[in-house]
């Protein structure tokens, strides 16, 4: 066992300083952080606060204001049919905004959702955190054949008799919505 154990970490050294050799420490291309993986990007979708918001120790890593976690609204950290999924969202982009008035890449939308529903700031289009959600976005859609029916994307409307009451609507605003989108929406 020792021995297959010492094998094992030979062949992934001698890989390692390969490709290192091969491609001469190479920064011909934008280098993806190490920490920008499919399973980090989960993590930021899912505890948003925490990791990109007013709950990061790194007052510089705070890109969203709310304590919303982008998984608020993309439940289960965008893999729930009929709750804003994420599966095959990339297939989309880049796309044209209205919004913006022209074409947008998926960083784009990412940035647009912590700058408007988050309340925030966009990421710098070479920050790990991005590239990372961006990752795990792709990731979702990997072993998806485009084109192939998705899960109901977007927000079901809600059908009601009721009129609306903003007097009301208001008052449960302030009791239940302000801790996490503030006074202001």
């Amino acid at each position: 066992m020792k021995l297959a154990i010492l094998t094992s970490c030979l062949i992934g050294a001698a890989t390692f300083s390969a490709t290192l050799w091969k491609t001469g420490g190479s920064k011909s291309s934008p280098a993806i952080p190490i920490e920008a993986t499919e399973e980090y990007g989960r993590r930021l979708i899912a505890n948003s606060s925490e990791l990109l918001g007013p709950d990061s120790g790194d007052p510089k890593m705070r890109y969203t204001a709310s304590r919303l976690a982008c998984a608020s609204c993309h439940l289960g950290a965008g893999t729930e049919p009929g709750t804003l999924t994420l599966l095959q969202t990339t297939q989309h982009y880049p796309r044209f905004s209205a919004r913006v008035g022209a074409k947008t890449e998926i960083e784009d939308r990412i940035n647009e959702c912590m700058q408007r529903s988050m309340n925030g700031k966009a990421a710098p289009p070479d920050s790990s955190k991005l590239q990372a959600v961006v990752a795990y976005i792709d990731w979702l859609s990997e072993n998806v054949p485009p084109g192939s029916a998705v899960p109901w994307r977007g927000i079901p409307r809600v059908a009601s008799s009721r009129t609306p009451d903003p007097v009301n609507g208001k008052k449960i605003f302030a009791a239940k919505c302000v801790f996490c989108h503030g006074a202001a929406g």
